[in-house]
C-alpha cells in the first residue's frame, strides 16, 4: 500500500487535501464557500488559509485564543 506524507515543518498539504475532501463528500463543491478556522494559528490554518482558500477563490477566516 503506498503512503504519501508531504508533512514538512512548513507545510501539511495531505491533511488539507483530506479536509477539502471530506467538506467536498458532506456539503458539496467547496468552490465558493466560506471557510473558517477556529483555534491555535498551527500548520492546517496556515495551509488553510495560505493555499487551499487561495486557489479555490474563497473567504477564509481566522480566529485565535487571545
Amino acid at each position: 500500500m503506498p503512503v504519501i506524507n508531504g508533512l514538512t515543518r512548513r507545510a501539511h498539504p495531505c491533511q488539507v487535501m483530506a479536509d477539502v475532501q471530506t467538506f467536498e463528500e458532506h456539503r458539496g463543491s467547496i468552490n465558493g464557500a466560506k471557510i473558517a478556522w477556529v483555534g491555535d494559528a498551527q500548520q492546517r490554518a496556515r495551509e488553510l488559509g495560505a493555499r487551499e482558500a487561495s486557489c479555490s477563490g474563497n473567504t477564509f477566516a481566522i480566529a485565535l485564543p487571545g
